[in-house]
């Protein structure tokens, strides 16, 4: 409101010796605080004279009283390895801008939107006036893929802020293959055992079946989403097995080891691995290798940031595999070293085959080489490698994006934006969208929405119309919008000006007679005044 007077004031500026007589600028307000900015220069209008106050009446729509509100502020998702594999934990800030305390106030979650959606968990906080609280969800999913909630308060006369929205994307079950390359007795020496550990950990998404090299010819390569080779000497016959499964859009994990002739291995894969691999390595005594450089955009290794990255950097090698450089334009030409050791060397390579993903690590997945299994780092590695190769990391969800902002619908092959379902409920149809500002930008529907809070996305395909759940989107509202305290009258007018320049209208002006006009129809006779001026002028 500070902007919209300060262009009022504009508005009346450079029209004669007169400019502001007789003219005055009326505010109809509900006082809220958070709508101006008393830090800044009051509103003034420029004449021929000099820059002079405006006359601005304020028209007090809350006619003195409080405006009491609660709200939803944020509500934010994280895993949570205590409640399972899909479980997660749901932190929401809940304010209350009333002047009294609040006890045992309902705070829901739910599950689903819409009419279908359930309260999974329904607690009680106490609300301290003019506060705000946080308050922990614990959930767990039972199944993975797209999935929508709501933190909820019963609802008051601001409705929009009485619950929050979230979409976010649960891991899928990962079915891994896991082949033990040089099995041992002693578990710790077991060339599986830590990446095995790793995976079937309580709180992964990742199911593994383990065999030894020689099972693994009897193996049924489409049970599974992921293979794991570690330190296996030669696939033999199911090399072409391999193959189609990745071409397919499998995803397969190679470690080296003692077990591996470099110079023949890439051959027995028939060209899968990221890159030829020559010769091993070794690092110079009581100096081992370290990572390098760590490519932390790459999805499987986002979560090593700030303070998570030292559980990388601080990996011992003290031998890998050297790999040999992809020449331009041949079947390596796709490699991205996701990681290099502090020599240069690559430590991590990918590649992509047909529909599926390599993943290569140039040292083993025991200690005989390197002390990664035994780093902090090394769990949650490993598991986001297998969901990475299967493709579950690939749908990350977008933040909550604000009124006003273009909003990108990417479709999948096949598919058709039919109907976007807004927070009211209402379908709006393809045409109505265009109407409304839907454009195409390189085959991509984008969409300004206006208003907050969960929207879906009814796609078409294969002729017939559903709700797709993975393109459900938010819309968060501004937090400062529910924040209803009122300004003190007195304040308001002191910075337009005093009393020679502003009043305020609404309050004990509007009671002293005992009856009072509504507010609403004093706006509704302006707007009419202004409309049969503006016809007359016209005329």
């Amino acid at each position: 409101l500070t902007s919209c007077v300060a262009a009022a004031a504009r508005a009346l500026s450079g029209n004669g010796p007169q400019a502001a007589l007789g003219k005055q600028i009326v505010v109809a307000t509900d006082l809220a605080a958070s709508a101006w900015r008393l830090d800044v220069p009051p509103p003034t209008v420029e004449t021929p004279a000099g820059r002079i106050r405006p006359e601005v009446t304020v028209l007090d729509a809350a006619r003195g009283a409080a405006l009491p509100n609660a709200a939803v502020l944020s509500a934010d998702a994280e895993p949570d390895p205590a409640a399972g594999p899909r479980g997660y934990r749901i932190t929401a800030q809940v304010a209350s801008y009333a002047p009294e305390h609040k006890a045992d106030v309902p705070l829901s979650l739910l599950v689903g939107s819409g009419k279908d959606a359930k309260v999974a968990i329904r607690s009680f906080i106490d609300l301290p006036p003019g506060g705000t609280v946080k308050k922990t969800f614990s959930y767990a999913f039972p199944q993975g893929g797209p999935a929508l909630l709501q933190v909820a308060l019963p609802a008051d006369a601001l409705a929009e802020d009485d619950a929050r929205p979230l979409a976010l994307v649960v891991p899928r079950e990962v079915r891994v293959l896991v082949v033990d390359g040089s099995p041992s007795p002693v578990r710790y020496r077991d060339e599986a055992y830590f990446v095995e550990s790793a995976l079937a950990s309580p709180a992964s998404p990742v199911r593994p079946t383990l065999v030894d090299a020689e099972a693994l010819a009897t193996q049924d390569l489409s049970r599974f989403d992921v293979v794991f080779l570690l330190n296996v000497r030669d696939p033999g016959p199911k090399a072409q097995d391999l193959a189609r499964f990745v071409e397919a859009g499998g995803g397969l994990f190679v470690a080296l080891g003692d077990q591996v002739e470099p110079e023949d291995y890439a051959k027995q894969l028939g060209g899968l691995l990221p890159a030829p691999l020559h010769v091993v390595k070794t690092a110079p005594e009581g100096r081992p290798a370290r990572f390098g450089e760590v490519d932390v955009t790459h999805p499987a290794l986002s979560v090593f940031q700030g303070e998570a990255r030292e559980g990388l950097l601080g990996v011992r090698t003290t031998r890998w595999v050297l790999a040999k450089p992809t020449s331009p334009g041949g079947r390596g030409a796709a490699t991205r070293v996701v990681a290099s050791f502090d020599d240069g060397s690559p430590a991590l390579l990918e590649a992509r085959r047909g529909k599926g993903r390599v993943l290569l690590f140039t040292s083993t997945a025991d200690r005989d080489w390197t002390d990664w299994p035994i780093r902090t780092s090394f769990l949650p590695a490993m598991q986001r490698f297998a969901a990475w190769l299967a493709g579950g990391l690939d749908d990350r969800r977008e933040p909550p994006g604000r009124p006003g902002e273009p909003r990108a619908i990417r479709l999948e092959p096949g598919e058709e934006l039919a109907a976007l379902v807004g927070p009211d409920g209402r379908e709006r149809r393809r045409a109505e969208l265009e109407r409304a500002g839907l454009r195409e930008d390189g085959g991509v529907p984008r969409f300004v929405p206006r208003e907050p809070g969960l929207w879906q996305v009814k796609v078409s395909a294969g002729g017939a119309e559903r709700l797709e759940p993975r393109l459900a989107f938010t819309i968060a509202f501004d937090p400062r919008e529910s924040d209803t305290r009122r300004l003190r009258p007195d304040e308001l007018t002191a910075w337009l000006g005093g009393a020679a320049h502003a009043k305020v209208e609404g309050n004990a002006q509007a009671t002293a007679g005992g009856a009072h006009v509504p507010l609403w129809s004093i706006l509704l006779v302006l707007g009419v005044a202004a409309f049969f001026v503006e016809g007359v002028l016209l005329a």
